[in-house]
């Protein structure tokens, strides 16, 4: 199964850089956001916000509070690949934005997820988010191969989760970050979008692949 957004982005890209404002769009059929729980001390209603729409291709994505967004109708689970292009805009803060994958309970106080992010200050890290504590799987480290935005232009980047009988691998723009064993992670259950507070990003693809064809014992 291979869910994607495709197509070209110039035309948006030039359209919100060019501070047109935050182009029109509805927000997506079936999809949740949900608010991080420091979002409730948010001082004001702007700060406490979230802009989430269909905006071909793709998605628009720009934050008050740092949250969550995913479609509960879709799982992932077993052997699966997920692959994550987005554009991170100028003037976006250095909080975290990537794909989670392996939610559960994610509306309510056991929140769990297993989220690859990067910075804008070229970092990545592999957070486990329990309840409400988070641990750093592997924490903040630079990754030269993070395009990071420069003046009016964006950073694109494409994260990838990839499988095989060796384990579990996150890469950067086909760069390896790091790579855990089988069972280190807890990776089945609803996956999407993580972006944290006021981040503004444009997301082009999120691409599940489910490897479903039999394989050796083990692999």
């Amino acid at each position: 199964m291979r869910i994607s957004r495709h197509g070209g982005i110039g035309a948006v890209l030039t359209v919100l850089a060019a501070g047109s404002g935050q182009a029109q769009g509805r927000a997506p059929d079936h999809w949740q956001v949900v608010r991080d729980p420091a979002s409730s001390a948010a001082t004001s209603a702007a700060s406490d916000s979230v802009f989430f729409v269909s905006m071909a291709p793709g998605w628009h994505v720009t934050m008050g509070p740092g949250a969550v967004l995913f479609d509960p109708r879709r799982i992932a689970d077993g052997r699966f690949e997920v692959e994550f292009e987005f554009h991170l805009f100028p003037g976006s803060s250095n909080a975290a934005a990537g794909f989670f994958v392996g939610g559960r309970d994610l509306s309510g106080a056991g929140q769990r997820y297993t989220a690859f992010v990067i910075r804008a200050d070229g970092s990545a890290a592999v957070m486990v988010r329990d309840g409400a504590r988070d641990t750093a799987r592997l924490p903040w480290t630079p990754v030269s191969a993070i395009a990071t935005p420069s003046g009016n232009a964006t950073g694109r980047n494409v994260l990838r989760l990839a499988m095989d009988s060796a384990g579990v691998h996150f890469t950067v723009n086909a760069r390896p970050v790091h790579s855990f064993a089988h069972g280190e992670l807890a990776l089945d259950g609803h996956f999407g979008l993580r972006v944290g507070r006021d981040v503004n990003v444009h997301v082009t693809r999120l691409d599940l692949l489910q490897r479903l064809a039999p394989v050796p014992a083990g692999k």
